[in-house]
């Protein structure tokens, strides 16, 4: 049985060859070369009643007896009785062969008959049913024309509101649903993933924890929050350092605050000094694990909100340590 499939790959892969030469020659294997799937059936067939008639040669010794050139199943089944009748051993190889010439015989018959629709053929104008807003002025025309010939509404409808372009076989319809493409409603209701995630740093443990430490009514971005001062004549002389000398005094003076505040926000839990590195290790850490895509859907509004308080946090942090200081 393997080494017959093995000879079908082989055929189906090499080059053309006269038809007539499958049955004609004995010195090689018969080739198909046709890609019509009908064309493939018969040549199939041919092919394994060869490999048939090569077996059944080294088992019997009258082998001009076996004939067997009709290709229908009554052949087939007259072909067995006088094989049983002949007392011809049937190894497992002439056995397989028959069951599968017999299931082709039975697609072939079935094509025949008009049940069954082959592989590899275009269809026409006329075989093709679309949705009613896509088919084509003729089509319609077609259409139009056909409707008269249904007496049942209902009976119109499935026959040319069917999805997939098969033949029409009255009480056969094959109907095939495809599905709506859309957007999902929570794409825009949350941020999008960090690109970077580095693991191994501190973030609350549980999610009460992170409530604890996180107060979203008063939440707000530090640019809004920031005071501002009003320009003075010596600030407007030299603004470059009248704004750097302001900005430090300010740092300075309100930097236990802005820490306090941020590392309530964050749950750092890291002790003072704090550097740039271990902020943002820290905001990654907790945006790994609180970003809202990771959340239930049910709390996806609370965890945007969580979301956007880290955010505001790191601002807040990196506001002082990007002129080299250090917190």
């Amino acid at each position: 049985m393997v080494d017959i499939l093995h000879r079908l790959h082989r055929l189906y892969r090499r080059g053309k060859i006269e038809k007539d030469h499958v049955i004609s020659s004995n010195s090689s294997e018969p080739l198909i070369f046709n890609r019509n799937r009908l064309n493939y059936l018969e040549l199939e067939i041919e092919t394994l009643i060869y490999f048939l008639k090569k077996e059944l040669k080294d088992v019997c010794e009258d082998y001009t007896r076996i004939n067997f050139t009709n290709k229908t199943i009554k052949d087939l089944d007259k072909f067995e009785l006088f094989i049983r009748d002949s007392k011809v051993p049937i190894t497992p190889v002439i056995q397989a062969i028959l069951v599968i010439v017999r299931g082709l015989l039975e697609t072939l018959e079935q094509y025949k008959d008009g049940k069954l629709m082959p592989f590899y053929t275009r269809l026409g104008e006329s075989e093709l049913y679309l949705l009613k807003d896509n088919y084509s002025a003729k089509l319609n025309k077609m259409n139009t024309r056909r409707h008269s010939e249904f007496k049942n509404q209902s009976e119109f409808n499935k026959y040319y509101e069917s999805k997939t372009p098969r033949n029409y076989i009255p009480g056969n319809i094959r109907k095939v649903d495809f599905d709506k493409m859309g957007t999902p409603r929570n794409m825009y209701t949350c941020g999008a993933t960090p690109r970077n995630l580095i693991q191994g740093t501190q973030t609350p443990r549980s999610r009460s924890e992170f409530g604890k430490c996180v107060n979203i009514d008063s939440l707000g971005t530090p640019r809004n929050t920031r005071k501002s001062h009003s320009s003075t004549r010596y600030e407007a002389a030299t603004p470059r350092a009248s704004y750097r000398a302001y900005n430090g005094n300010q740092y300075f003076n309100s930097q236990s605050e802005d820490i306090m505040a941020a590392k309530a926000l964050l749950g750092l839990n890291v002790a003072v000094p704090v550097t740039e590195t271990d902020v943002r290790k820290a905001y990654l850490k907790a945006a790994m694990r609180w970003h809202p895509d990771k959340m239930p859907p049910n709390s996806s509004e609370q965890s945007h909100l969580c979301f956007t308080a880290i955010q505001n946090a790191m601002e807040l942090l990196l506001s002082h340590t990007h002129k080299e200081y250090q917190v």
